[in-house]
């Protein structure tokens, strides 16, 4: 063997080593949000919607400025921009790289900690309340040199819903800074409501990835009719978190023609894993997926990436598609306890008389788990065959919990 030959084999096998630890790669992002006294409603980037209450755990996909707004009745609302920092790894280039070939679960924690300050005693107050607000102070401060004055201007004047402040938003939504523009954006929604649409639907093509992901999650709040066919194109965008964004946005419209869907189904073979999730989970909650769109799905069983594969085990098992089967059952040997422990818990609801040969073959299994579940699942099916299977399989069995799982399902079975 030359040296070539040996170099080339030991880079090969260097190759296969980090495709095979991969696998179970991911960033697991999470928002921690505390408060005395716990039990407030946390609000995010102006959204009317609560996420929680405190003490708030979420798993987030953008950094940058983040509103939040935290209410509790009694107390006087808090609200603040907050810069969701990232890791060194979360810069372009390596991002790719320790997402997807890192072979171990990375963890970015980003904690905010709020004291409430009481309403004065014996004041009686809606539970949404803020301090008083100078709106001439903060009309003057939106023009402020700086930016964080400016966006902090924006923000409390948002809050108000003053129709007197529609003309500061939007003038503030070509400001030259991306952020004041997005701020703006969203005081904007929350002063104007519908009527804002068109100026949110020109900010679509904004030049700023943090402009235009205020765009998209306005239009999903505002249910834009137009918003729909913005959002198809923005599927396209050059940021990946946008186009995740578009597509968590589609998915709240109860209904989306054809073509949106194949444009949508199209991602599926996206580069970027967290797009590929994004639409693998969308497609789990679609009434109007297809049996071509199925089949889509259901290859991503086989993606490379554990996150994206997590998610097409949830899809395949909310469109109870009888066609997943056979490749659910090999999952039972994936390399991910949590895709494991999944298909195991839900695989009965998909078996069918046709499927009881898969189940005997997993009973001859050489791993312990398949055969504990696979005597679990024997239950789904009644006859000779998948008795006499069982009865054989528990005879030879060694694992002393495979073979309680056994006994317990012959004495029902029989």
């Amino acid at each position: 063997m030359t040296f070539r030959e040996l170099m080339s084999r030991k880079f090969f096998a260097i190759f296969l080593i980090l495709v095979t630890l991969s696998a179970s790669a991911c960033v697991e992002r999470k928002l921690i949000v505390k408060s005395d006294p716990s039990g407030a409603e946390v609000f995010l980037d102006q959204s009317e919607t609560p996420e929680g209450v405190t003490p708030l755990e979420m798993s987030f996909l953008n950094y940058g400025k983040r509103h939040i707004r935290l209410s509790y009745e009694g107390y006087y609302d808090i609200q603040t921009v907050e810069q969701f920092k990232g890791p060194w790894y979360s810069i372009p280039g390596p991002d790719f790289v320790m997402e997807n070939l890192w072979p171990f679960t990375l963890r970015d924690y980003n904690t905010f900690d709020y004291t409430l300050r009481p309403l004065p005693e014996g004041e009686i107050e809606p539970a949404s309340v803020t301090e008083p607000v100078d709106f001439e102070k903060y009309a003057e401060q939106i023009k402020d040199p700086d930016p964080d004055l400016r966006q902090e201007a924006i923000l409390r004047l948002g809050g108000l819903r003053n129709p007197r402040a529609v003309e500061l938003m939007e003038s503030a939504t070509y400001d030259v800074n991306e952020f004041v523009r997005a701020d703006a954006l969203s005081g904007l929604r929350l002063v104007q409501g519908a009527e804002s649409g068109a100026r949110i639907l020109e900010m679509s093509h904004d030049p700023s990835s943090e402009v235009r992901l205020r765009a998209v999650n306005a239009m999903e709040l505002l249910q834009l009719e137009e918003g729909r066919d913005v959002l198809a194109m923005m599927l396209h965008d050059r940021d990946p978190r946008v186009r995740v964004a578009a597509i968590e946005a589609l998915n709240s419209y109860k209904e989306l023609p054809p073509e949106i869907m194949n444009l949508m189904v199209k991602l599926f073979r996206q580069d970027d894993s967290g797009v590929r999730r994004a639409a693998v989970r969308a497609f789990g909650q679609r009434p109007e997926t297809s049996a071509k769109h199925l089949k889509q799905l259901r290859a991503r069983l086989k993606d490379w990436n554990v996150v994206v594969r997590r998610a097409a085990v949830e899809s395949v098992f909310r469109q109870q598609d009888v066609e997943a089967v056979p490749q659910l059952v090999r999952m039972l040997r994936d390399g991910d306890d949590k895709i494991r422990n999944n298909v195991a818990a839900h695989l009965g609801e998909l078996l069918r008389p046709e499927h009881e040969k898969l189940i005997i073959q997993r009973l001859r299994s050489g791993k312990a788990f398949e055969r504990r579940v696979a005597a679990e699942l024997a239950l789904n099916f009644k006859g000779p065959e998948i008795l006499a299977a069982l009865e054989h399989a528990h005879e030879r069995e060694q694992d002393r919990y495979a073979r309680a799982v056994m006994e317990g399902s012959l004495k029902k079975l029989k």
